[in-house]
């Protein structure tokens, strides 16, 4: 591919993801709109191709092999901080899981929050998975696998960018320690945010597909199809 060619591909791909995240956002602020899940994936995956490919034909223009790492560093970090963003607002502000049901100033807020404790807050381990297993009986599969499926996935990235972005997770005790305080933070926020409930079998999902995506990238064949990709690490 030619210089130019290349220039060209550059910033077309740019402005597509600029477009997807700036459309994305958009949605999630305008209270007259929202995205379903699916329209979020696609939003991700019109962010991430062209951002990935983007960074392959600025990496592959320069012949200093340092330069190339640190084209590759700047993608994923800007790939994390799209993670963390679209995680929080599954997590706080995402209306299509009733994440608005309540406002914290309202003046009824305590009132609020106990209502949120006594009637929404499990912590009976396997309770809601039970329940969210039995739903798929009676025609309720995408609640179940909102529920199951989502939980189980929405953390997994961490497996791959904490150990990636600082050394020190690369240690299994370290990173598993991270990933639970990280996950009880969340609910914790949830429950005081009035955004969502306070549920043990979050946790467990959450951290049961964090903790194994965490060993996949362990394994031998894994680590060597990530080498052509290193991150730099941003302490250490």
């Amino acid at each position: 591919m030619s210089k130019t060619c290349s220039s060209i591909a550059i910033r077309i791909c740019a402005l597509i993801a600029v477009l997807s995240c700036a459309f994305s956002l958009y949605a999630g602020i305008d209270p007259n709109y929202s995205l379903n899940i699916k329209g979020r994936l696609l939003c991700a995956v019109a962010f991430v191709i062209p951002l990935g490919i983007a960074s392959i034909l600025i990496a592959h223009r320069s012949h200093d092999e340092n330069q190339r790492q640190k084209i590759y560093h700047i993608f994923w970090v800007i790939l994390f901080l799209y993670y963390i963003l679209q995680l929080g607002y599954m997590l706080f502000f995402a209306s299509e899981f009733a994440r608005q049901n309540h406002n914290i100033f309202d003046g009824n807020y305590i009132y609020n929050l106990m209502l949120q404790w006594e009637y929404s807050t499990n912590l009976i381990p396997f309770k809601t998975i039970n329940l969210m297993l039995n739903a798929y009986q009676i025609e309720l599969s995408y609640v179940a696998n909102v529920n199951l499926l989502g939980n189980l996935a929405a953390f997994m990235p961490f497996a791959f960018f904490l150990p990636k972005l600082f050394p020190s997770m690369q240690k299994p005790k370290k990173f598993l320690i991270s990933m639970a305080l990280i996950i009880i933070s969340v609910e914790v926020l949830q429950l005081f945010t009035l955004s969502g409930t306070l549920d043990i079998d979050d946790f467990i999902l959450n951290m049961t597909g964090a903790s194994c995506f965490y060993f996949v990238l362990k394994i031998p064949v894994c680590k060597r199809m990530m080498k052509p990709y290193k991150i730099q690490h941003i302490i250490g």
